[in-house]
């Protein structure tokens, strides 16, 4: 939740942006019909409470929806040079060395990129002084005290909004890395005065395909690790460089805030918990966090695209894992098996993941009870929560997929994303060889009509080959 001695410290500007006067005229608006409703039940709660508890929740699903800083994004030619030379005109009061010079490119065209493909979407960064981010991740030498000295600078400058970090933190609640945005003013400067546009960004050369990352720590947080590369993962990596390159040719157009935008694609390859069997998924491009209405609507290279999905990916892994080839003995949704057909199916299977991914019985009710909190997942499925629900999903899940049982509380989601991982790898690598572009969205692949027979057959043969059984696309 939102801390409101945080918010109140914010510089008006950042106020407005985050929680804007037409968003409060709203809200004060249903404040006033909940407060009627439920004094009717015997609630007592007063107007204020209502809009200050609308405002924690707008803010942290914002703050959750932001996307990360990517330290390999940069752009090139006179435009840049204009825009470093103007913006430290604009901070006339600070003083900046040589080396600054990268940082700031790279800090511009994160927030250039965000704005550009959606103004209302933060940016998480890492400000805390001490230990920069490892070389091999880090081509353009950013530091984290330069880049803290960059954005106090900028949002003092009213130019960026600044969201310190640690905004969300309370007892029983995760902290939150600072958050940054440009300002309307900062994009019509790069556009207008300096000739700014989206053909100049890119990917430094250098950028970094495969990245291992460490357990969480204490604050919930990764952290990038460097590495030799074993035989293997320089094999990962160089497929990656030519899919990169060959993407980077392509012409895919994703929607934006009012029209066709292009996209930015250049993915990589994560593993966590700093092993090369844990987690794996690829990321890269704005596409892969659209909505799938959105998604529907992208093109490459002008043709219209189709998102083939490999049906309910995870439990049919843990099946295969028990010895069961679900798909070869039964066209039943797994998600609808007797015992949770009362729940919505979305529960159910949200539910299923977070039995694979958690510790016990109770950590798996809490990380439900908290996506309550955050999203209003009972709600947003068509359902009215009540005390209670969560445990009973939970127990209802667990002895419905009696057969899973032994893979429940085992935390292993990030083996099946690995696995995910590896049938994205050999998807590419074919459809590469093939010439026909497709993009990766962890257990879907997007890719031109006039493709889907290919790419179809490529998953199937992927799936079998990883999993040892059959899958099934929608």
């Amino acid at each position: 939740m939102i801390q409101e001695v945080m918010y109140d410290k914010l510089r008006p500007k950042a106020q407005e942006w985050l929680y804007s006067t037409e968003f409060r005229e709203m809200a004060a608006l249903t404040a006033r019909l909940s407060q009627q409703i439920d004094s009717q039940l015997g609630i007592s709660k007063t107007a204020e409470d209502y809009l200050l508890d609308d405002r924690r929740i707008h803010l942290a699903r914002l703050l959750g929806d932001a996307r990360g800083f990517d330290y390999g994004l940069t752009a090139t030619g006179q435009e840049v040079e204009r825009a470093v030379e103007g913006i430290k005109n604009l901070l006339h009061d600070e003083t900046f060395s040589r080396p600054a010079d990268k940082q700031l490119v790279c800090l511009l065209s994160n927030l250039y990129l965000a704005a550009k493909q959606n103004k209302r979407q933060l940016i998480s960064i890492r400000l805390r002084r001490g230990k920069s981010v490892p070389e091999q991740y880090n081509p353009s030498g950013t530091t984290f005290s330069m880049l803290e000295k960059l954005v106090k600078a900028l949002a003092r400058h009213d130019l960026i909004v600044h969201v310190p970090g640690n905004f969300a933190r309370e007892a029983g609640y995760n902290s939150h890395l600072p958050r940054i945005v440009a300002f309307d003013e900062l994009t019509h400067f790069l556009d207008e005065q300096c000739g700014w546009h989206f053909g100049l960004l890119r990917f430094h050369e250098k950028t970094e395909t495969v990245q291992l990352k460490s357990e969480k720590d204490a604050e919930g947080q990764r952290h990038l690790i460097p590495y030799t590369p074993s035989q293997e993962i320089a094999k990962q990596q160089q497929l990656l460089a030519q899919y990169n390159r060959f993407i980077m040719n392509q012409r895919v157009m994703i929607p934006g805030f009012l029209d066709m935008i292009p996209d930015l694609i250049h993915t990589r390859r994560v593993f966590n918990n700093n092993s090369w069997q844990s987690h794996g998924r690829l990321y890269g491009g704005r596409y892969q966090q659209l909505n799938e209405d959105l998604r529907s609507k992208i093109t490459i290279n002008g043709e219209p695209t189709v998102e083939l999905d490999i049906k309910s990916c995870h439990p049919t892994m843990a099946y295969a894992e028990v010895g069961i080839d679900w798909y070869r003995q039964s066209n039943q949704d797994i998600y609808q098996r007797e015992g949770v057909t009362s729940w919505p199916r979305d529960l159910v299977k949200r539910c299923i993941s977070t039995l694979f991914n958690a510790k016990s019985r109770q950590s798996a009710v809490s990380s439900l009870y908290d996506k309550q909190r955050e999203e209003g997942i009972v709600e947003v499925a068509g359902m009215v929560s009540y005390k209670g629900w969560a445990t009973d999903l939970v127990d209802d899940c667990f002895n419905s997929f009696s057969d899973l049982q032994p893979l429940f509380y085992e935390e292993r989601g990030n083996h099946f994303m690995y696995k995910e991982g590896n049938i994205c790898m050999s998807v590419i690598e074919a459809c590469v060889h093939h010439q026909i572009p497709v993009l990766t969205l962890h257990d879907s692949f997007i890719c031109r009509k006039e493709d889907e027979p290919v790419v179809l057959k490529q998953i199937e043969l992927a799936f079998s080959k990883e999993v040892g059984v059959k899958c099934l696309v929608n």
